[in-house]
């Protein structure tokens, strides 16, 4: 991951911040619907759980610069899943949910190079993560 990539979602993540609960609600409707074993999951506390991935994701983009600290975030944001019993397989349809949500709340200001960014980054984390990039069910 490039540090253009690393700033470029900086940027795009501080835009986000101050509508965390609309992003938190836009990321569970579209991941449900992508995947809609998943909401079985997590069920009726999807917003107890948007905010603490928000805020997971947060610890993850403001470290994605600190090599020393990202593992950590990244387990935190990995045990998260595992407390709802979200499979590594499952993560590239999390990932598909998020750029959509972040795509949906910025509109137009969320170009090719924002989404370059966000797929590389993903790729670069999943392939040091091992984590499995299977495609979506929707």
């Amino acid at each position: 991951m490039t540090a253009q990539d690393i700033q470029i979602i900086q940027q795009l993540w501080s835009r986000i911040a101050p509508q965390q609960e609309v992003a938190a609600e836009l990321f569970y409707k579209r991941l449900f619907y992508l995947d809609p074993s998943i909401k079985a999951h997590i069920g009726q506390q999807w917003q107890q759980a948007g905010q603490h991935y928000m805020t997971l994701l947060d610890g993850v983009i403001r470290h994605l610069s600190q090599p020393t600290l990202l593992p950590l975030h990244l387990q935190a944001l990995k045990d998260h899943h595992s407390a709802y019993r979200i499979s590594s397989r499952r993560y590239y349809c999390v990932t598909q949910a998020l750029i959509w949500t972040l795509e949906t709340t910025l509109l137009e200001e969320f170009d090719q190079a924002i989404r370059d960014a966000l797929r590389d980054i993903y790729h670069q984390l999943a392939n040091a993560h091992q984590v499995d990039q299977r495609e979506c069910v929707a």
